[in-house]
């Protein structure tokens, strides 16, 4: 879920720690930055303010948080890899489920998948591409793109522009 409603990275998500989830002027985010040695984003333009659709509150997500100490992963059943990546059991595990669920080719990067698939609503949705950008993580290649803010309100009124997840969300339920 947080995946289809941000557009983030599998290791940005994995590796994010409660106090990550911030409550700035009315407005919940994640704070996705490079900011311990135990994580890392693409590159510069990776570190952002993500706000969390109107969906993952109204479906208990800041209660889980809530429920969790400051101090620890968001996710905290995510052990570091040999590879010194926090997401690759998650990557694995969507994989093999994609592939043998719902039988999706092996052309698709599964979690991946939920990048193209935000971009895509984002576009549906009207939002600005952007606006789209930069709560996905990307640079826009054009140097007037580094100029000016783009406050979290302006964000956060964007995100919520994106569509419901197409499935029951009454069956969600957060664990640890």
């Amino acid at each position: 879920l947080l995946a289809y409603y941000t557009g983030c990275r599998v290791e940005e998500l994995a590796q994010l720690y409660v106090e990550d989830v911030r409550l700035t002027d009315g407005i919940y985010h994640l704070s996705i930055e490079a900011n311990d040695t135990d994580k890392s984003v693409k590159n510069a333009g990776s570190n952002r303010q993500v706000p969390l659709h109107d969906d993952l509150i109204t479906l208990g997500f800041i209660d889980y948080v809530n429920s969790l100490s400051g101090s620890q992963r968001l996710f905290p059943s995510l052990k570091l890899g040999s590879d010194g990546r926090y997401a690759t059991r998650v990557g694995k595990w969507i994989t093999h489920y994609f592939r043998t669920t719902l039988n999706v080719g092996l052309d698709v990067r599964a979690f991946h998948a939920f990048r193209h698939t935000f971009k895509t609503k984002a576009r549906l949705s009207g939002i600005p591409k952007d606006v789209a950008d930069v709560i996905n993580g990307h640079s826009s290649g054009d140097v007037s793109g580094t100029y000016g803010e783009y406050p979290l309100q302006l964000l956060k009124s964007e995100i919520d522009k994106l569509p419901s997840v197409p499935v029951e969300l009454t069956q969600i339920a957060w664990s640890p």
